[in-house]
């Protein structure tokens, strides 16, 4: 069954209501006064609450509504791929202490990474005069060691260079969460021309968010206390209004 928007915000819903474990009853009373529009009356409500339970995130015990937890299905796994908020949403009502979001995170970096990179190139192409085309390097496909993404003039001003390292996300929330490994945090610290550009993937689109310094994130980082252990990646979440809303 192809789901609408209109069924991932009746998840959601449904969703919110077993986590509070709502009786049985009492969901049915609120679900038939609830307003009705189109795809929300009350056999909408039921057809979505038989999918649940049928995949396994919710279930009914004791005449309550309760979450089945770290249940993920197909549908759920696509959908927040896709960039889709009620998802997230509902990623956040089953997993509450982000280690499936976690998982989220790693898979983008390696299925969305890459069309966040060609993304950038191409709107660093747009801004930037065809004379200057041929200095714009996708560092990546060629060296994964080099602690950035690509090599271009700066959109800014183009007699300077810039290192950009671009991190993607499908995570419409109010913070942009990405992963930094240690040698990228390192080869920022010591040149100021390394900027990381933030990039939404909502659908096929691929948005970009703008950029944002070492120093806007430095303060976020792990540091290292014994020569016994060493940091290698961190994940780091910062206030999508910190970012510079540009090309650097």
């Amino acid at each position: 069954m192809d789901k609408s928007e209109t069924w991932y915000e009746l998840a959601r819903e449904i969703l919110k209501s077993a986590k509070d474990r709502i009786s049985v009853r009492d969901f049915e009373i609120q679900s038939k006064l609830a307003p009705v529009s189109v795809g929300k009356n009350y056999l909408d409500i039921v057809r979505v609450v038989e999918t649940l339970i049928e995949d396994n995130i919710i279930e009914i015990k004791e005449d309550k509504l309760r979450l089945k937890k770290h249940i993920f299905p197909s549908w759920l796994n696509e959908s927040l791929m896709n960039g889709n908020k009620n998802s997230w949403d509902m990623l956040e009502i089953l997993d509450n202490e982000d280690r499936y979001a976690d998982k989220i995170d790693r898979n983008l970096l390696e299925k969305i990474g890459l069309e966040g990179e060609i993304a950038v190139i191409a709107e660093l192409k747009n801004k930037l005069s065809t004379n200057l085309f041929s200095k714009v390097k996708h560092i990546s496909l060629k060296d994964d060691t080099a602690g950035f993404d690509i090599y271009s003039p700066s959109i800014l001003n183009n007699e300077n260079e810039t290192l950009i390292e671009v991190k993607t996300s499908s995570n419409p929330g109010r913070y942009f969460n990405f992963y930094i490994s240690k040698n990228e945090a390192t080869v920022a610290s010591r040149n100021e021309k390394w900027k990381l550009v933030a990039v939404l993937k909502n659908n096929n689109n691929y948005n970009i968010l703008g950029y944002i310094s070492y120093n806007d994130f430095s303060d976020y980082l792990p540091k290292d206390i014994s020569t016994n252990g060493k940091w290698q990646t961190a994940k780091i979440k910062i206030p999508k209004e910190a970012i510079r809303e540009t090309l650097p």
